[in-house]
């Protein structure tokens, strides 16, 4: 029986080796006919039949076994023309090599320059670019924001290995380094914030209607920012990617904690999201009349939901032969949000001070208008304008009651208080960009760009109002800063420019070697001016409310009650102005070794100098209370080095190293006190620099187009490393310091892109495709904090403010495609552990923040060549964020929790 058995085997394996030897093997490359460069995701298939494949990173393809006979095959590519070979014969047991090149419908070199840029929103393209860079970079473009239903940059950003967001805290946080640490640019040029408490500008202020890609690099070269330890962050703005473009989209959705027909807005914004600009009454430094111009008493309003609009139009002009595209986008987007918890806190031994629920309501508006033209000529010449107007104003109102002793100063567990807090913020940047590249001869490339960006910031009257409740009525309370109207203004401007040079030699391999040198500067001036106004009641009665309903601060503070001398109005005026410039030339190399091993290394030196002018208090007659000045000027010298070294074809090593610095924020410097919703904060003029040493390892294994499997680790040895610590001080205060000597953050990034199938009928019409993404980071952060006369570190060790531990992002999605209808679905999964908030000092526990898991959904599709379709589904676990501290004992004290709801969207885009 076992005989016979053997024997069946025997013939099927015998036959089997006779139709493979019949089989042939068809591979071969495609590429661009001018630039010769790859092309990733290019299908290749038989005519007539289901049978054909994609290009891999290299451009390179190789056909399932074909059977000896006579094919025709096809090649297509989107933007470029297919190409038909007939009479392709395949032998048995033979190889048959078959290249391709492709051009453009009209086959001109401008045009597939600038196809080409416009194709850096693809995925495949983004990931080549990582593969062929020298130095590890990461992108994220159009196409995959739109996959993962990503709304703004800061969330494109956070789907990166090794990145998160701190709740309550504007920007992110990378590789455990947060705001002070990170450079944000827009197309290449640093762009000021629009935040007084910020380095950085939010990067949620760049909706991805306007994005092509973003892109993070976290090994740093010297042709760059100096003042950098955690990332460089660039933002590209969408340039046109046809001849003509015209299309319209439109949004709506809603949040499952707002749906109510009691939604609060505050006074003072009218309802396309413009604040009522103003500094407070008339009468200079001493008030003569109550004629502030909006009402205490915020309103309710119909909740009319989340609404987004978008048109986007460009159109290719030919001047004297060469192609000049005009891109012009604006939009309009508004959301609103509710949120329910509370807030504690604490002295040092754990007692309880605070204990207050709250409610708070918000509106945020996003008014973008974006313009850029692109000209081209000759063989490398270019030259862009880019135009970028941003508004956005955030308002909202919060109401909080329960009770808090340093309120109240009463001791008294059964005296409460009810606390009314308004809050606008109302933002302007305007960004102008003017650059370009030259190619002087075969030799030389020049690029040279100026920017000038101006920021105007303004809080138009913050009002912050107490009652006291008491025997179950709210009464009058007119101890000093209990009710107060805030008003501030921040104006920016922020000139930078560059000039660099490239000088291309002479290797044996592909050419790519270079010599580069140049100058950058950024000359900056932060002018910030802070006016409060301290309102208490005098000469009148205590004045009573029932309940929480009929109580109205209108009633109580008013132009009557000043006229009658019932209401003391001080104005308190504080400013600071920096002034900071950057100067800095560099010196880098690239060189080919071999054909696997490039080498590029360089030295940039940057001049810094900062001026910080202060004042504390304008005093009625004009004097400056506790003014005070500090100059900071400082030499740094930055070295840098990159290794690739390409093991084979779709394996690659990088090695980084690099010195970097950290110059502590102009907020930071200034011992301004900003009172917080929960955290009130105070800056240090006494703080310096800090010195970043950077190491970096990374093995890059690229599979095939959009996958890819890396794993990296870095090493960083920080000096003087800065962060905001909590202590027993009066007031409460967050403060910040030069926390210690040396700080040590090192850790370990994985990512994976597999394409778990990927289908493609004869003629690429159908395309069906199951992908997933994930990556990971572990971080480990530690420093040894200093010990001083005036306060002692609560532990001697801490991990570094803002760290999580462990990052996690992943994704799962779907695309079908047939013809001119799609549709895709993802799911995206988001998680970080537990990290510091703030460190604590003089005994008071640091203060956490608890780890979260997101889960989003989203659905998008083409219903034929015009017409699409999204909805959305985002924070569908709706987890709660919570604010704690550890004490000795064990015990946990919540210091604030609160949950934000899942938000739903629609969406309808047409394009003509």
């Amino acid at each position: 029986m076992n005989f016979k058995k053997n024997l069946v085997l025997l013939i099927v394996l015998i036959k089997s080796g006779m139709l493979l030897a019949q089989n042939g093997t068809l591979k071969g490359k495609v590429t661009d006919k001018v630039t010769n460069e790859e092309l990733v995701g290019a299908a290749i298939v038989i005519e007539g039949t289901t049978t054909g494949t994609i290009t891999n990173f290299m451009g390179e393809y190789e056909m399932p076994p074909l059977e000896r006979g006579t094919y025709t095959i096809r090649v297509q590519y989107i933007s470029y023309e297919s190409q038909i070979i007939e009479g392709i014969k395949i032998s048995a047991g033979e190889t048959t090599t078959l290249d391709f090149q492709l051009g453009t419908a009209e086959m001109d070199l401008e045009e597939v320059k600038v196809v080409a840029k416009a194709n850096r929103e693809s995925e495949n393209l983004l990931l080549l670019e990582q593969k062929n860079a020298v130095m590890a970079v990461q992108s994220i473009g159009a196409q995959e924001l739109s996959r993962k239903g990503v709304g703004d940059a800061e969330g494109a950003v956070t789907k990166m290995s090794g990145v998160s967001k701190q709740e309550g805290v504007k920007n992110v946080f990378v590789r455990g380094l947060g705001d002070r640490t990170i450079a944000t640019t827009l197309n290449g040029f640093p762009v000021p914030s629009e935040d007084p408490r910020y380095k950085n500008i939010a990067l949620d202020m760049f909706q991805s209607d306007i994005i092509q890609s973003v892109g993070v690099e976290k090994v740093f070269t010297s042709n760059k920012t100096g003042d950098v330890g955690g990332a460089i962050i660039d933002v590209s703005t969408k340039i046109l990617q046809t001849d003509n473009e015209l299309t319209i989209n439109a949004s709506g959705g809603a949040n499952s904690q707002s749906v109510n027909d009691n939604f609060i807005k505050v006074d003072g914004v009218n309802r396309l999201g413009f604040a009522n600009i103003y500094d407070g009454p008339s009468g200079g430094k001493l008030p003569t009349s109550y004629n502030f111009e909006n009402k205490i008493d915020p309103s309710k309003a119909a909740y009319v939901g989340n609404q987004s609009y978008t048109v986007s139009a460009g159109k290719q002009f030919e001047i004297n032969n060469n192609p000049l595209s005009v891109f012009v986008s604006g939009s309009f987007n508004q959301s609103l949000t509710q949120q329910d918890g509370s807030q504690r806190n604490m002295i040092n031994d754990g007692t309880i001070y605070k204990d207050i629920d709250f409610e708070k309501f918000d509106i945020n508006t996003n008014h973008m208008l974006m313009a850029n033209t692109h000209y081209r000529w000759g063989d490398g010449n270019n030259v862009s304008y880019n135009l970028l107007a941003i508004h956005t104003n955030s308002q909202f109102f919060a109401e909080l009651e329960g009770y808090d002793n340093e309120a109240l100063q009463s001791g008294a567990e059964r005296d409460s208080l009810l606390l009314h807090r308004q809050q606008i913020n109302d933002n302007l940047l305007l960004v102008n960009q003017l650059y370009g590249n030259f190619k002087l001869n075969e030799k030389w490339e020049m690029k040279a760009g100026v920017a000038i960006n101006t920021v105007k910031s303004f809080e138009p009257d913050r009002r912050i109002n107490f009652l006291y409740l008491n025997d179950g009525q709210y009464q009058t309370y007119t101890r000093k800063g209990m009710n107060q109207r805030f008003f501030s203004d921040l104006n920016s401007s922020d000139i930078n420019s560059r000039l660099t040079f490239k000088y291309k030699l002479n290797d044996h391999y592909n050419q790519l070697s270079n010599l580069s040198f140049g100058y950058t500067n950024r000359l900056t001036k932060d002018t910030f001016n802070g006016i409060q106004y301290e309102q208490r009641l005098q000469n009148t009665e205590t004045i009573f409310f029932n309940s929480k309903e009929n109580v109205s601060f209108d009633y109580i503070y008013n132009s009557d009650r000043f006229d009658a001398g019932q209401i003391h109005l001080e104005r308190i005026h504080s400013f600071y102005d920096v002034q900071k410039y950057v100067h800095s030339v560099f010196a880098n190399g690239m060189y080919q070794l071999n054909s696997n091993l490039y080498l590029m290394g360089g030295l940039g030196v940057d001049y810094v100098d900062i001026l910080v002018d202060y004042a504390g208090e304008v005093a009625e007659d004009g004097s400056l209370n506790g003014r005070r000045t500090n100059r900071l000027e400082k030499l740094f010298f930055l070295p840098s080095a990159n290794l690739k070294y390409d093991v084979n074809e779709t394996n690659s090593l990088r090695f980084g190293v690099s010195r970097t610095y950290t110059m502590p924020q102009s907020r930071e410097l200034s011992p301004f006190e900003y009172i917080g919703i929960t955290f009130k904060e105070r800056g240090n003029e006494n703080l310096i620099p800090a010195t970043n040493n950077n190491l970096d390892v990374k093995w890059d294994n690229y599979l095939s187009a959009g996958e890819i499997i890396s794993v990296g680790a870095f090493y960083k040895l920080i000096q003087d490393p800065i962060s905001r610590y909590s202590s027993n001080n009066a007031g409460g205060f967050l403060l910040y310091e030069n926390v210690g000597d040396v700080a040590v953050a090192s850790g370990v990034e994985f990512e994976l892109r597999k394409n778990l199938f990927n289908k493609m009928n004869g003629d690429a019409s159908i395309n069906n495709k199951l992908s997933f993404g994930l990556n990971a980071s572990y971080i480990y952060t530690n420093v040894k904090l200093h010990v001083s006369p005036s306060s002692q570190p609560t532990e001697a060790n801490s991990q570094l403010e803002g760290a999580a531990p462990v990052i996690i992002n992943s994704d799962l999605s779907y695309t079908y495609k047939k013809a001119n209808r799609s549709v895709t679905g993802a799911v995206v999964f988001n998680y970080f552990s537990d990290r510091i908030y703030s460190i604590g000092y003089d005994g008071m526990p640091s203060l956490w923040e608890k780890g979260i898991p997101t889960l989003d959904f989203v659905l998008s599709g083409k219903l034929n060549k015009h017409l699409g379709i999204s909805a959305k589904c985002n924070n569908v676990l709706n987890p709660e964020f919570q604010y704690y501290r550890d004490m000795p004992s064990g015990d946990r004290v919540e210091i604030e929790n609160y949950k934000k709801g899942m938000t739903i969207s629609l969406g309808l885009n047409y394009s003509f």
